[in-house]
């Protein structure tokens, strides 16, 4: 996570919550995807490689969030571990810094933001993606009205590291449903027909899974260390639980299972 020791972070509010009463204000509606690039802005991109250097990324995954960007904006997605309602969101756009939290989900991002944003022109929407897994968007405006000439911004947050984002929530390759916390990380299978507890055998080591059920076999290895010997687990209503204690704690995991190579 980014941080910032000395932002300005009084220069635009898009919406506060912890005030006792807050207030609404309505926002522009965000694009649902970015802008194509214009030809001057590929010109521009072009130039740069031509001459040495490197230009910037369209986007970025980082453990806490991920964007996109184009000559006038980014988008930037924050996932959430619950849908709360909007007066539980605080944002802080300012001409430098950033700064986002939501009442009880643990939720926290602040920073020094990566170039100049138009701050009375961002804007904020809770959306859900096709696995109903919400996330707050926020339709970061460039300074100067974006389009041709905009500087494309080569990190949304200073000092950001690429990594693949967490998900709170949601279904891995192998089929298990899941959700986590920092210290800990539950799934589910659906049981074959006819299949008992004495079908199933379930096998967990410090970094991997598996779960064998009437002779069929799914598994792979964990986004994280885990304590095996504190694993749980048992069927309920046709479908197959297990507990994972997170070994050291306060870590998020981007999934589950890793995906094969």
């Amino acid at each position: 996570m980014a941080s910032c020791g000395k932002m300005r972070l009084a220069l635009a509010v898009v919406t506060c919550a912890f005030a006792p009463a807050p207030r609404r204000v309505a926002v522009p509606r965000l694009r649902s995807s970015p802008e194509p690039l214009s030809l001057d802005e590929l010109e521009r991109m072009e130039a740069e490689l031509l001459g040495g250097g490197r230009p910037a990324p369209l986007g970025r995954e980082c453990e806490l969030y991920r964007w996109t960007q184009d000559g006038a904006g980014l988008r930037v997605e924050v996932p959430l571990p619950f849908a709360p309602p909007a007066g539980d969101v605080s944002l802080v756009v300012g001409g430098d810094g950033f700064a986002v939290a939501v009442v009880n989900s643990g939720v926290e991002l602040r920073g020094e933001l990566g170039g100049s944003a138009d701050a009375p022109n961002c804007a904020w929407a809770l959306e859900t993606d096709a696995a109903g897994a919400p996330a707050l968007v926020v339709d970061v405006r460039k300074a100067g009205g974006g389009g041709a000439g905009a500087p494309f911004w080569r990190e949304f947050l200073r000092g950001e590291a690429a990594a693949p984002t967490v998900a709170y929530r949601g279904t891995c390759h192998t089929g298990a449903a899941f959700s986590q916390t920092r210290d800990a990380v539950d799934f589910s299978l659906p049981l074959p027909a006819g299949v008992g507890a004495a079908d199933v055998a379930v096998d967990v080591t410090s970094g991997a899974w598996r779960v064998a059920m009437g002779g069929a076999a799914v598994g792979g290895p964990l986004w994280g260390p885990v304590r095996a010997d504190a694993t749980a687990w048992l069927l309920d209503d046709g479908r197959l639980h297990v507990a994972l204690e997170k070994r050291g704690g306060g870590a998020w995991w981007p999934g589950l299972t890793k995906p094969p190579r």
